[in-house]
């Protein structure tokens, strides 16, 4: 079986504490690093209650989201009620590994797993039929120093004004519509250039997550936006589903690069025919200086070149056009180099042109390099999390599992992310 240590390393490995937030406590906070493991529980906060129900399973080792050492334990006493918590996990022989805000950051981790669940219903019913809703929620986290608390709001949803949405959390400050809204202290902005920050002060042991959950139902800090997709197709306007309006963007886009590589493809034709006559001209020179110092007329003088090196009306018209300069050894090099280079890039679109397959390939790489250049990161969150865990159901499991085979399932992140603990499950 693996131990304590083990299992917190490769948790690490997979979840990298250098991905948690600066105020965060994360890893392996309390226990027994030798011990081994055959059992473990994974909640959301280690409470009075997750300790005895891991002792009951007769689990060696608790996962949680948040941590249960968060500031920095002062006194190490049975009233505190942190350390209470660390002195009934050491004299159950439990060990405690925190994933919190490095779980959350982690590409696929809590936060993409909400965004996708929360998202599913709604989200795959406007992706399908074109018509739909979402959730908008803000960028907001809890910040602690010392005994004071703050909610901070980093991002707002889209149109949401943000002179607004202070002076109506102010205002509900003021009214005291919910008596939660009484633990306010102040609503302060202090956003720059950097980017936003508006903080709300909360009162000394006020109910940060319960003045949260009131702003999101009060305010603008999560909006609804209905999703309605219409676009031009075959010259009439047509609401599409997601994978509708991809193909015919993708059809638009092979239609786009075969025009271009055609268009591309006849300028390049035309500079190669040019070259070669240059060329032609250039290596027999003292001829053709000859043929044009004989020649009565220009006109005459491209007759007469076509006539001997069977030159083009272009080709003769581009060696009488060229200059003394062009005449050098280095010059001529370049000639036969620009020549080379178009032949290639001939070869290339035509090929693009004749093929279905490589057109798909330039359309991919194109748009990859769309993406690589504007993509960033979302802003804001998409609400109702709440209401899909509740609605799921997951609340509490147990994963009973050695080293090798360790790891968190999808309804293992779920239960992370559970309110409530009602039950456990054992997963073989």
């Amino acid at each position: 079986m693996a131990t304590v240590r083990e299992i917190a390393g490769y948790l690490e490995e997979r979840v990298p504490s250098s991905l948690k937030l600066d105020f965060d406590n994360v890893g392996l906070l309390c226990g027994f690093p030798e011990r081994e493991v055959s059992r473990v529980l994974v909640v959301l906060d280690i409470t009075q209650q997750a300790i005895e129900e891991a002792l009951s399973l007769h689990a060696e080792l608790i996962v949680s989201h948040h941590p249960v050492i968060f500031t920095p334990l002062r006194r190490v006493c049975t009233d505190t009620p942190d350390a209470k918590r660390v002195i009934a996990l050491l004299q159950g022989n439990l060990s405690a590994i925190c994933l919190h805000t490095n779980l959350d950051a982690l590409e696929g981790g809590v936060n993409t797993a909400l965004a996708n669940a929360v998202g599913g219903e709604e989200l795959e019913n406007a992706y399908a039929t074109g018509r739909g809703k979402i959730r908008v929620r803000a960028n907001i986290s809890l910040e602690t120093d010392g005994a004071k608390r703050s909610i901070v709001i980093k991002e707002i949803p889209y149109q949401v004004n943000k002179a607004n949405l202070l002076k109506k959390i102010a205002d509900l400050k003021e009214d005291k519509k919910e008596e939660a809204f009484a633990d306010i202290a102040e609503v302060v902005d202090e956003s720059d250039r950097t980017g936003m920050r508006a903080v709300v002060r909360l009162k000394k042991d006020a109910d940060a997550n319960k003045i949260c959950a009131l702003l999101l139902k009060y305010t603008d800090l999560e909006t609804t936006f209905g999703i309605n997709m219409v676009a031009i197709a075959g010259g009439k306007p047509k609401q599409m589903g997601l994978l509708e309006i991809l193909s015919y963007y993708i059809n638009y886009q092979r239609e786009v690069i075969l025009r271009r590589s055609k268009y591309d493809l006849e300028r390049a034709k035309e500079r190669a025919h040019i070259l070669e006559g240059l060329i032609i001209a250039v290596l027999n020179i003292d001829e053709v200086v000859r043929i044009i110092k004989n020649s009565a007329n220009t006109p005459e003088a491209r007759q007469n070149l076509r006539a001997r090196f069977q030159l083009s009306e272009i080709q003769a018209n581009a060696v009488l056009d060229l200059r003394l300069a062009r005449l050098t050894r280095l010059e001529i090099t370049k000639l036969q180099e620009e020549l080379e280079q178009l032949r290639r890039l001939i070869k290339e679109l035509t090929a693009i042109i004749g093929s279905k397959k490589l057109q798909m390939e330039v359309v991919k790489t194109e748009l990859t390099e769309i993406k690589k250049k504007y993509k960033n990161a979302r802003r804001t969150g998409i609400g109702g999390a709440a209401e899909f865990i509740k609605k799921r159901g997951f609340v509490l499991c147990v994963i009973q599992a050695k080293y090798e085979s360790f790891s968190f399932s999808e309804k293992t992140v779920q239960a992370n992310w559970s309110a409530k603990c009602v039950s456990a499950r054992l997963i073989a």
